[in-house]
C-alpha cells in the first residue's frame, strides 16, 4: 500500500515538474514576446493587384512659375510680401485679397483654361449632359494655384489647355493628386509622398527647351502650343487609422486661435471662413496658421485612405498659337492602366492572430485543447449525476 502511494507521489512529482518546465518554456520563450508584440501593435502592409474596368481621373493642381509678380509700384521685390505688403493694402485703396490677386498669377486673368475648345470659368463648368469640370483657386504660402476636378472619363475628358496672355507665367507646375490628398499644397510640404511634379514650359527667351521638326527644318517656336500626354498609374493604400474629413479637422484647428476674429488669412480660402478684413486679424491668423502647421500634419493630414497617382510623359508635340495668346500647353491622358496596386495596412499580430497563436502553442507545450477539457467536464458532470 505504501509502495503504491510512494509511486503515485513520484508520478505526481514528475508530472508536476514536467508541466512547470514546459510552462516555463512556453511563457519565457514564446508567450511574453508574443504578448509584447501584440501590445506594441506593430503593422505591416499587404500588397495585391486588382484589375478595374473604370478608373477615376485625378485632380490636377496647376501652379505658375514665377508665382509672384515683382511690381515696384506696390513695393514688392521678393516673395516676403505676405507680411510686409499685404497688410498695407488699404493705402492702395484695395482689399488684401485684391492686392494678393494683383501680385500673383490667376486663372481667367493671366491665363485662360480651355477644355475641348470650351473656355472654363472659376467654379463648376457643365461640359455635357453628364460631365463637368470645376476650377477652384487655392491660395497657398507660395502663391495661387488652380485645383481642377472633373467627373469625366478618360475618353470624354479630351484635353485641358492653358493659354498664357503675356510673357509670364513662363511655365506651369502640374501635379496629379487625389480628392483627399491636395491640401498640403497650402504649405508646399507633403505628408506621405511628394506627387510627381511636371514642369510645362510655355515660353523661352534664350535656352531652347523644345525643338520641333517642321517640314525639313528644325526651329524654335516662340509662340507655341505644347501638347503633353501623360501615362497614369494608380496605387491605393488602406490605413488602419486616420480621419475621413480633412477640412472639418482643419476648421477646428484654426478656430483654436487667440485672435479677436477667426478668419482666413488669404490661405485656407477653401475652408468655411470669411477672408480677414483688418490687418491685425490677418497678421494674427497668419501667424496662428503657421504655428499649428505641425499639429495639422499630425492630425488633420492623417489619412485613413490614400490614393497615389503615378504619371510620366508619353510624348510632346508643338504647333503655333495665334494671338491674343502668347503661348499655351495642353494636358491629356493617352492611357490609364487598369491595373491598380492595392496596399492594406494590418496588424502583424491582431486579436484573432494572438488567440490562435497562443492557443496553438498551449497545445504544443501543454497539450491544451478546449475540446478535450470540455469533453472531460461533460463526462464528469454525467458521471456525477450517473446519467
Amino acid at each position: 500500500m505504501k509502495s503504491r502511494r510512494s509511486r503515485n507521489y513520484i508520478r505526481l512529482f514528475v508530472k508536476t515538474f514536467i508541466f512547470l518546465v514546459l510552462l516555463f518554456f512556453f511563457l519565457h520563450f514564446y508567450f511574453f514576446q508574443e504578448f509584447k508584440d501584440y501590445l506594441d501593435a506593430k503593422t505591416t502592409f499587404f500588397a495585391s493587384i486588382e484589375k478595374r474596368s473604370k478608373i477615376k481621373l485625378p485632380h490636377i493642381i496647376v501652379c505658375t512659375g514665377p508665382q509672384i509678380k515683382i511690381l515696384p509700384e506696390y513695393n514688392v521685390h521678393n516673395s516676403s510680401f505676405y507680411q510686409s505688403v499685404i497688410p498695407s493694402a488699404a493705402k492702395y485703396n484695395l482689399t488684401m485679397r485684391q492686392l494678393f490677386e494683383k501680385l500673383t498669377y490667376i486663372p481667367n486673368t493671366d491665363y485662360d483654361i480651355y477644355q475641348n475648345g470650351q473656355k472654363l470659368q472659376l467654379g463648376k463648368n457643365i461640359l455635357g449632359e453628364f460631365y463637368y469640370t470645376e476650377i477652384q483657386m487655392i491660395l497657398s504660402f507660395g502663391g495661387i494655384c488652380s485645383l481642377i476636378t472633373t467627373n469625366a472619363t478618360q475618353k470624354s475628358f479630351g484635353s485641358l489647355e492653358l493659354f498664357t496672355k503675356s510673357k509670364n507665367p513662363s511655365l506651369f507646375f502640374v501635379r496629379f493628386v487625389d480628392s483627399n490628398y491636395w491640401h498640403e499644397i497650402v504649405y508646399y510640404e507633403w505628408k506621405y509622398f511628394v506627387p510627381i511634379q511636371h514642369l510645362l514650359y510655355v515660353y523661352q527667351t534664350q535656352s531652347i527647351k523644345y525643338r520641333f521638326s517642321i517640314g525639313n527644318n528644325v526651329k524654335l517656336l516662340i509662340f507655341c502650343h505644347i501638347s503633353s500626354t501623360f501615362l497614369i498609374g494608380l496605387k491605393e493604400t488602406d490605413m488602419l487609422e486616420g480621419i475621413e474629413n480633412r477640412e472639418e479637422c482643419m476648421n477646428k484647428l484654426l478656430k483654436q486661435s487667440n485672435c479677436s476674429e477667426t478668419c482666413a488669412p488669404l490661405v485656407f480660402n477653401f475652408l468655411k471662413f470669411e477672408q480677414c478684413k483688418e490687418p491685425e486679424d490677418y497678421l494674427c491668423m497668419w501667424n496662428h496658421s503657421k504655428s499649428v502647421k505641425q499639429e495639422m500634419y499630425e492630425t488633420c493630414f492623417q489619412n485613413s485612405f490614400i490614393t497615389q497617382y503615378s504619371s510620366k510623359f508619353l510624348r510632346l508635340a508643338g504647333t503655333e498659337v495665334t494671338k491674343p495668346y502668347f503661348g499655351s500647353v495642353a494636358i491629356s491622358f493617352d492611357y490609364i492602366s487598369p491595373r491598380v496596386e492595392l496596399s492594406t495596412e494590418r496588424y502583424i499580430i491582431g486579436v484573432t492572430d494572438f488567440i490562435g497563436s497562443v492557443g496553438g502553442s498551449l497545445g504544443l507545450f501543454l497539450g491544451f485543447s478546449i475540446f478535450t477539457y470540455t469533453s472531460d467536464m461533460i463526462d464528469g458532470i454525467l458521471q456525477k449525476f450517473k446519467v
